[in-house]
């Protein structure tokens, strides 16, 4: 008996112990009638919210009262990272290195932020960074965010910094290549819109500013572009993507090579423009030099990709009208009628006269249902124009 009281007892205990909720079943509250409110879980619990990763990279470039804000609510920002595009990644210890910001750097690091071989370029840390070339030579060529030279660390580090941008100038190879400048003319040729849907928000858009090109969706920082020659780009922060401008004035095609994704958009002010994935563009130039966009499109393909986006100022009232008849009653044969004339079939009028004319025979055909070789229309099963090839590709493959 006492060893059956026991086991009740240890049952007791354990199912104390568990949860109620593990068993599907609510916890009771003190009014049962007015249950205590939960907040909603997010869809992307437990990953921190990317619009609190972007804020915190972007004010540890420039204010501390905000970095201490949002480090002391959620400590572990102050190791938070951001892609501004194409892969060109920037933590907040990043941001405060490249710009100088000495206060921020030395309070992230102190929050738990990793110390970097930019950070202690920009700090100063003189035999921190000599135990990284000698450790792993050549390291003084990798570049920091947005392609940032580790030269250009110790330069806004200052005079505290000195003696790191001494010791890297003396490498010789530290610093960033310079990018070919871009002629006026080349720069007229690629600036413009990229358009690749009918969206607002769907166009890529190319300017230029005092020489420098950059790249930029609506509502998106832009990517500025440095210029390798050629009309041949690469992005900040992205060496291994290439933007290339090919054309003249008349019709630019940009192209777009990513590690897993092309953008083609052919442009003519305001262009027309093709997005596929890599895996789903097939390259064939066999035509390239007989090719014509005017033959594979009809109307203008600019008013095309842009029709339907708004709505009508007013709209179109239905008409439930019939066309007037254009014959009452019908008609005799025409006399002296010839085949240029375009008449009902031959029947009596309502009112005939009392003497009929003399009508002449119907018309005869004169088409000649044969048509000479030379003259004949030629079927292709290939598609002969690039745009037709493109969308059989995206809707088959």
């Amino acid at each position: 008996m006492a060893a059956n009281q026991s086991r009740r007892d240890l049952l007791k205990l354990g199912l104390a112990a568990i949860p109620v909720g593990h068993f599907g079943f609510s916890q009771p509250t003190a009014n049962a009638q007015d249950p205590a409110p939960q907040a909603v879980v997010p869809d992307l619990f437990p990953t921190q919210p990317p619009e609190l990763a972007r804020e915190m990279v972007t004010v540890a470039h420039f204010d501390l009262k905000r970095v201490k804000g949002l480090v002391e609510a959620r400590p572990s920002l102050a190791r938070a990272s951001w892609d501004w595009g194409f892969g060109d990644w920037e933590d907040a210890l990043g941001g405060a290195s490249h710009m100088g910001n000495r206060p921020i750097a030395e309070y992230l690091i102190s929050n738990g932020a990793r110390p970097t071989l930019f950070s202690a370029a920009m700090l100063g840390q003189l035999e921190v960074v000599k135990a990284f070339v000698a450790a792993q030579p050549g390291v003084q060529r990798i570049r920091g965010p947005h392609s940032i030279s580790l030269l250009a660390h110790a330069k806004a580090g200052g005079e505290v910094a000195r003696p790191v941008l001494e010791f890297l100038q003396s490498l010789g190879d530290a610093d960033a290549v310079p990018p070919v400048p871009l002629s006026p003319s080349d720069a007229d040729a690629v600036k413009g819109t990229y358009i690749f849907s009918i969206s607002a928000s769907q166009r890529v858009d190319v300017t230029i500013d005092h020489g420098q090109a950059t790249w930029a969706r609506p509502g998106m920082m832009g990517r500025p572009l440095l210029h390798l020659g050629n009309r041949v780009f690469y992005p900040w922060g992205a060496p291994s993507v290439r933007v290339r401008f090919s054309g003249e004035s008349e019709s630019v095609t940009m192209t777009i090579n990513d590690p897993d994704s092309v953008l083609i958009a052919r442009c003519k002010q305001a262009p027309q423009c093709l997005w596929l994935p890599k895996s789903k563009v097939k390259t064939d130039n066999s035509n390239s030099s007989t090719y014509s966009y005017l033959s594979a499109t009809s109307g203008s393909t600019r008013d095309a990709l842009l029709a339907g986006i708004q709505h009508a100022k007013t709209p179109v009232a239905s008409s439930n009208a019939t066309a007037p008849p254009s014959v009452t009653g019908s008609y005799a044969d025409t006399p002296h009628n010839c085949v240029s004339i375009t008449r009902p079939s031959a029947k009596l009028a309502i009112n005939p006269i009392a003497t009929p004319a003399t009508t002449s025979r119907n018309p005869v055909l004169i088409t000649n249902p044969r048509t000479s070789p030379p003259l004949a229309p030629k079927a292709m099963r290939i598609p002969i124009s690039w745009v037709l090839r493109a969308v059989v590709y995206a809707s088959t493959l």
